[in-house]
């Protein structure tokens, strides 16, 4: 076996801060606590959320959209996923890659819908003021509704994960931290990666851009 570089920088930066990030939002929306630190949380998600996005267009070539969605392909995946000899992917295989794409759409719903949330006692949010308190209240129980569902589909991701570990003997988590995985002893993948300081760079472009117009519209 040899090792190859796999997930790049920002990759690997904006997974982990959305873990962080999502427990602390869903400590803080159970218990009801340091709702002022969830909203900023949130404008938070909504800007890795922006910027996964972007990146999935100028990144790295396996973190590009085009890389791992391959509606196409899940049918073949599935076909050989209980085989240990199944296909190697150089990023996300193409089952992994829809459910990518499906967590980056309920984030953003999650996010954008928390912009005018209010729980009609103490807490509203940035842009509350901005739409009728009917719809708020729909915009509130739509944002209560996602998080169900993307507890769910996090829940399935880390079932994945164990199945990848435990059966597949595959450790999908080691790489998203070290950004290195381990690679047959044969022609390793051409992974073009993109400069990393300008990954970071760009995300803190787009936060700013967040927190600007948030500020902006909410004032």
């Amino acid at each position: 076996m040899q090792k190859i570089k796999l997930w790049d920088a920002p990759v690997r930066l904006f997974h982990w801060s959305l873990v962080g990030a999502f427990a602390w939002l869903w400590y803080s929306g159970e218990t009801g606590s340091a709702m002022d630190w969830h909203m900023r949380i949130g404008e938070l998600v909504l800007a890795l959320v922006i910027f996964r996005i972007i990146w999935g267009f100028v990144g790295s070539s396996n973190a590009r959209f085009a890389d791992f969605i391959r509606p196409g392909g899940v049918v073949a995946y599935l076909k050989s996923l209980f085989s240990r000899d199944a296909a190697l992917h150089a990023g996300h295989n193409p089952l992994g890659g829809l459910v990518v794409l499906l967590m980056l759409l309920l984030l953003l719903v999650q996010a954008v819908t928390g912009l005018f949330t209010t729980d009609e006692i103490f807490t509203e949010g940035p842009l509350y003021g901005l739409v009728s308190s009917d719809l708020a209240g729909q915009l509130s129980g739509l944002h209560h509704q996602n998080f169900e569902i993307l507890l769910v589909v996090v829940a399935l991701h880390v079932a994945a994960i164990a199945f990848y570990l435990v059966y597949k003997r595959t450790n999908l988590v080691r790489p998203m931290i070290t950004g290195s995985k381990p690679w047959p002893d044969a022609p390793a993948p051409q992974i073009r990666f993109a400069n990393p300081w300008f990954g970071i760079g760009l995300f803190v472009v787009v936060y700013a851009a967040v927190r600007g117009v948030i500020a902006l519209l909410g004032s």
